[in-house]
C-alpha cells in the first residue's frame, strides 16, 4: 500500500463523527426513559385523582377521566414504556389513597415511623402492579393497531382491577366506581349489572376522551371504536328504564344503632372494660325508650372480650336485651377450637334475641391484611399485625345470616364485618342466604379524622344497591349509617361521636337480583377478552415476522 492512499484513509477516518459505545448509548436511553416528565406527571395525576375524586372531597367527574391521560399515552408507547407509566399512575393514585395508613401502623401497629413507611409503599407497589399490568397490554396491542387497543383498554382494566381484588391479598380500595356513590345514574345500575359492569361502563365512556386527544392521522384510523362509548353512554341511561328489577318487600321494622366512640387507643385496656360496658348499657337503654325496635346493632368488636357459655360478657348481653326487649347483633372476638384441641382467634358477630337466647355466630370470612393476620408472614417477618387484639385472626367457613327470633318465619340479617364490605360477592351471598337486611359493623377508629370513615361508607351504599336490600351500618367512632334498598343514604352519624341512630327500615327478599349473576361474568369475561386480544396480537405479529 503506498503512502499516497494511507495519508487518504488516516484523514477519512478523522473526519467520521465518533460515535459513543454501545454502552454509553443503552446509558443515555435509560436516563431519557427515566427522566421522561410524563412518568412524574402521571404519578401526580393518579394522586389528585386519589385524593380528590372520593369522598369527602366528592369531585366524581375525575373518576370519569381518570385514565384518559394514561390511555392517551400508551396509544403511542410501546409496552415497557407502557408498563412504566402504568405503575406510576398506580403509585401516586394508591399513595394518595393510602396515606392513612402510614399513621395507622405507626400508632396502632406500634411501628417505628421508617417501618410503617416501608410496609405502606410496600403495599402500594404491590396495588401498582394492576395498572402496570393492565397499560402494558393496552400498549402491546397499539403498536399493531391503536383503534383495536382503544376497544380492549376498557376490558383490560375492568378485568386486572377485578384481579387485584380476588388473587393474593384481595385489596379492592380505591375501586373507581366507588367516587359515583352518590350519583343515582350509576347506583340504578347496581342491581342489573354490579359495581363490575359499572367500572366497565366508566372506561368505556373513558375512549371518547382518550380518542379526542389522539392524533389527528391515528384518529382517522380509530373512528369506530367511537361506538364503544357511545354504546356504554346509552346502556347506562337506558338499562335502567328498559330492565325494572325489584326485590319484594316483606315488611317494615324499626331499628337502633348504637356509637360508642370508643378510641382505638383505649379500646382494650383492662381498665376500660367496665366503661365500655356501661356506654353500650346506657346507649342502648336510651335508644329504646318509648318503643322498644326489631333490633339493636352495634359495631365489630363493640364487646371487649370474649362471650363463651357462661361467661359474665355474655350473661351481660343475654340480661341487656331482656331489659331493652328488643334483639341485639353485636360484634366480639371469639375462640374456635378445632380438631386436636387447637384453638383459632375469631371476629365475629352475635346475635341475641330480646328474650336473651343466642341465635348464632357469624365469623368473619375475609380478614383484613396487615390488620388481622400478615400476608406471606414467613417472608416478611418484620411486619406485624396492627390489631391490638391479642393473636391472629383465622377467617371463618362460610356465610351466616342471624336471625331475629328462634321460630323459623323470624327475619335474617345479614352481617359484613368492617372489610369484608368492600367486596360484593360477600353481600351477594348473605342475600341469597336468606338475609332481609344487611348489617356492616366496622371499627374506623384506626382511621382517626382521615378519608377513610368517609370512603369506607360509600361502599355500603353500593351493597345496598346492588342487592335491593336495606343496610344498616354501626362504626364505632362513626360513620353510622342507613341506607334504603336503591343505596340512597337516610340517616347518618358524625365522626367521634358517642351516640346512637333510630329508623324506620324495610326488611326484604333478594336472590342477589340480577347483579348475582352477571356481574361475576362481566368481570371474568373482561379480562379474558383481553388476553385473547394480546395473544391474537401475538399471533398476528408473528406470523407476519415469519412470513
Amino acid at each position: 500500500m503506498s503512502r499516497g492512499v494511507r495519508c487518504r484513509r488516516q484523514r477519512r477516518s478523522l473526519q467520521r463523527p465518533i460515535r459513543p459505545f454501545t454502552a454509553q448509548r443503552q446509558m443515555v436511553a435509560t436516563a431519557q426513559r427515566w427522566l421522561d416528565l410524563r412518568v412524574p406527571a402521571l404519578a401526580a395525576w393518579g394522586a389528585f385523582v386519589g385524593a380528590a375524586a372520593f369522598a369527602p372531597v366528592g369531585w366524581w367527574p375525575l373518576a370519569m377521566i381518570a385514565l384518559v391521560p394514561l390511555w392517551t399515552i400508551a396509544m403511542t408507547e410501546g409496552p415497557r414504556r407502557c408498563a412504566l407509566f402504568g405503575f406510576s399512575f398506580g403509585v401516586g393514585f394508591f399513595c394518595a389513597s393510602l396515606y392513612f395508613l402510614i399513621e395507622t401502623l405507626r400508632v396502632h401497629g406500634y411501628m417505628a415511623l421508617p417501618l410503617a413507611l416501608s410496609t405502606y409503599l410496600l403495599l402500594v407497589f404491590y396495588l401498582s402492579l394492576y395498572p402496570m399490568l393492565s397499560t402494558a397490554l393496552i400498549g402491546y396491542v397499539a403498536k399493531v393497531s391503536p383503534a383495536i387497543a382503544l376497544v380492549v383498554a376498557p376490558f383490560a382494566w375492568t378485568g386486572f382491577e377485578w384481579l387485584r381484588g380476588e388473587v393474593i391479598i384481595g385489596f379492592p380500595w380505591g375501586d373507581l366506581p366507588m367516587a359515583l356513590w352518590r350519583l343515582r345514574t350509576a347506583l340504578d345500575l347496581a342491581p342489573i349489572l354490579g359495581v363490575g359492569g359499572v367500572r366497565l361502563l366508566m372506561a368505556s365512556i373513558s375512549v371518547a376522551g382518550v380518542f379526542i386527544l389522539l392524533p389527528k392521522k391515528t384518529r382517522q384510523g380509530a373512528r369506530y371504536a367511537l361506538i364503544l362509548p357511545l354504546a356504554a353512554l346509552v346502556l347506562s341511561l337506558a338499562l335502567p328504564k328498559a330492565v325494572e328489577i325489584k326485590s319484594e318487600v316483606l315488611g317494615k321494622g324499626d331499628i337502633a344503632i348504637i356509637q360508642g366512640n370508643i378510641p382505638q387507643s383505649e379500646k382494650w385496656l383492662p381498665g376500660m372494660r367496665q366503661e365500655t360496658l356501661n356506654r353500650y348499657r346506657r346507649l342502648t337503654l336510651d335508644a329504646v325508650a318509648g318503643t322498644p325496635p326489631d333490633f339493636i346493632l352495634w359495631p365489630e368488636t363493640a364487646m371487649p372480650s370474649r362471650v363463651p357459655v357462661g361467661s359474665s360478657g355474655r350473661r351481660f348481653v343475654e340480661k341487656l336485651a331482656r331489659s331493652a326487649k328488643s334483639s341485639i347483633i353485636f360484634g366480639a372476638p371469639s375462640n374456635v377450637y378445632k380438631d386436636g384441641g387447637v384453638k383459632e382467634s375469631r371476629n365475629s358477630v352475635y346475635g341475641v334475641t330480646q328474650n336473651g337466647n343466642f341465635t348464632g355466630r357469624y365469623d368473619k370470612v375475609k380478614l383484613v391484611p396487615f390488620g388481622e393476620y400478615v400476608p406471606f408472614e414467613r417472608y416478611l417477618p418484620f411486619v406485624k399485625k396492627i390489631s391490638s387484639a391479642a393473636g391472629n385472626f383465622r377467617p371463618g367457613e362460610g356465610f351466616l345470616s342471624l336471625p331475629l327470633g328462634i321460630t323459623e318465619d323470624a327475619r335474617r340479617v345479614g352481617s359484613l364485618i368492617c372489610f369484608e364490605s368492600l367486596f360484593p360477592a360477600f353481600a351477594t351471598a348473605q342475600a341469597r342466604g336468606g338475609a332481609n337486611i344487611l348489617a356492616v359493623v366496622t371499627n374506623d377508629s384506626w382511621f382517626g379524622d382521615s378519608s377513610a370513615p368517609s370512603r369506607h361508607l360509600a361502599y355500603s351504599a353500593w351493597r345496598a344497591a346492588e342487592n335491593g336490600l336495606w343496610l344498616i351500618r354501626a362504626a364505632n367512632t362513626g360513620i353510622s349509617a342507613i341506607f334504603d334498598e336503591r343505596g340512597e343514604l337516610i340517616k347518618s352519624t358524625s365522626l367521634d361521636e358517642t351516640t346512637f341512630l333510630r329508623g324506620e327500615v324495610e326488611y326484604r327478599a333478594s336472590e342477589g337480583l340480577l347483579q348475582g349473576a352477571l356481574r361475576p361474568w362481566v368481570e371474568l369475561t373482561s379480562l379474558l377478552l383481553a388476553i385473547i386480544a394480546l395473544f391474537g396480537i401475538l399471533r398476528l405479529r408473528r406470523a407476519e415476522s415469519s412470513g
